[in-house]
C-alpha cells in the first residue's frame, strides 16, 4: 500500500513538474517542494531585478569521480546555500539537448542568449537570492562556458579520477537500473554489458556513435569527454577560478586537501568541519560499496582492461600512471 501511495505521489509530483518547467529535463530530478515553491513565487521578481551573488561554485566532473563527495563536505560550511538537487532543468530549458546540432549536453559560452541568461539568472536568484551558492552537477563540465557567460565570477571546481576506477564505476551504475534509470534517446541501444534500453549519465558529444558497442567504451568516451572539458576550462580560466581536486586526494591526505579548498574558496575552516573530514569513512555517499582505490581491479578488471589503450594519453595528460592489467585478481 504504501509502496503504490508512494508511486502515485512521484508520478502527480513529475506531472506538476512537466507543467510548471517543461518536459526538458533528462534526467528528471527534481529540486526538493519547498524549494520549488519558493522558486515559483519568486521567479516572477527575478526576472525583472534579479539577485546575482559573488563567486558562486560549480561542482563538476565525470559522473562517480567525487563530486558527491566533496559537495556534503561543502554542505559543512555555513556561508553557502545548496540547491539539494542537480540543475539539469535549469541549463536544459531553455537549451534541450534535441535541440542541439549533435543532440549532446554541450553548452557553449555563444549558445546562450539574453532570454536563456534571464531565465538562469532568475532560477538562481529565487533560489538563493543574493546568497553565495553550491551547484553540483557533473555533467555542467559541459557547460563551463556557459557558466561563465551567465556568472562571470563562477568558481569551478573540477574533479578528476583515475581512468580505470571512474570507468569501473561508471559501469557499475549504467547496469543498475533501481539506482540510476537513464533517460530516453533517440536511438536504440544494443550495448555489449547493458541490458536497458535508456541512456546513463551524460550525453558527450559523438554518443551516437557508442550505441552499438561495449559497455566498457560508452564508459571511457564519458570519461575522456568531461576530464578533456576539464582540462580545457584550467587553460582559459584564471587560477583563482579553476580549482582541480584529485578524487584519490580525499583519501591519501582528506584534511590537508579538503582545508585547501575552502582556502581557496574564501571559506571559514572550523573545528567542526575538521571533525567531519576526519571521520570521513563514516560519511560516505551515493556508493554501495566503500570507497577503494584500485577498485576496479575486483569489480571489472576485465572490461576495463580492454580501454587502458584508449585512455592512456588522457591519463597521462591529468598526471595519472597507466596500470598493468596483468597484475588484476581476476
Amino acid at each position: 500500500m504504501y509502496k503504490s501511495l508512494s508511486h502515485l505521489a512521484k508520478a502527480a509530483d513529475d506531472w506538476i513538474w512537466k507543467r510548471l518547467f517543461g518536459t526538458e529535463d533528462y534526467m528528471e530530478l527534481h529540486p526538493p517542494v519547498e524549494l520549488r515553491l519558493r522558486m515559483l513565487f519568486r521567479m516572477p521578481v527575478q526576472f525583472i531585478a534579479p539577485e546575482v551573488c559573488e563567486r558562486p561554485i560549480f561542482i563538476v566532473g565525470c559522473p562517480r569521480s567525487g563530486t558527491t563527495l566533496l559537495y556534503s563536505l561543502l554542505q559543512q560550511a555555513p556561508e553557502l546555500k545548496f540547491l539539494g538537487q542537480e540543475s539539469h532543468w535549469i541549463w536544459e530549458y531553455c537549451h534541450p539537448p534535441r535541440q542541439a546540432p549533435d543532440h549532446s549536453q554541450v553548452l557553449k559560452g555563444g549558445d546562450v542568449t539574453g532570454r536563456s541568461r534571464r531565465f538562469i539568472r532568475a532560477c538562481y536568484g529565487a533560489a538563493f537570492g543574493a546568497d553565495r551558492f553550491v551547484d553540483k552537477c557533473p555533467t555542467n563540465a559541459l557547460r563551463i562556458e556557459a557558466i561563465q557567460a551567465v556568472f562571470p565570477d563562477a568558481v569551478i571546481i573540477g574533479l578528476t579520477r583515475n581512468g580505470p576506477d571512474n570507468i569501473s564505476s561508471l559501469i557499475d551504475t549504467w547496469t543498475d537500473p533501481d539506482r540510476f534509470q537513464g533517460f530516453e534517446v533517440p536511438h536504440d541501444l544494443d550495448i555489449d554489458g547493458y541490458q536497458g534500453g535508456k541512456w546513463v549519465h551524460v550525453l558527450p558529444p559523438g554518443w551516437q556513435q557508442y550505441t552499438n558497442t561495449s559497455i566498457e567504451k560508452v564508459c571511457a568516451h564519458q570519461w575522456r569527454t568531461l576530464n578533456r572539458a576539464l582540462t580545457d576550462a584550467k587553460s582559459k580560466l584564471p587560477s583563482d577560478q579553476f580549482i582541480r581536486v584529485r578524487y584519490e586526494s580525499f583519501f591519501e591526505n582528506p584534511v590537508e586537501t579538503y582545508e585547501a579548498i575552502f582556502e581557496k574558496l574564501g571559506l571559514t575552516w572550523t573545528n567542526e568541519v575538521q571533525s567531519h573530514v576526519s571521520s570521513l569513512d563514516q560519511h560516505v555517499v551515493n556508493t554501495k560499496t566503500n570507497p577503494q582505490l584500485g577498485k576496479w581491479r575486483t569489480r571489472n578488471p576485465k572490461r576495463v582492461s580492454n580501454v587502458l589503450n584508449e585512455i592512456e594519453p588522457m591519463m597521462n595528460t591529468l598526471g595519472y600512471s597507466v596500470p598493468n592489467p596483468e597484475k588484476t585478481n581476476a
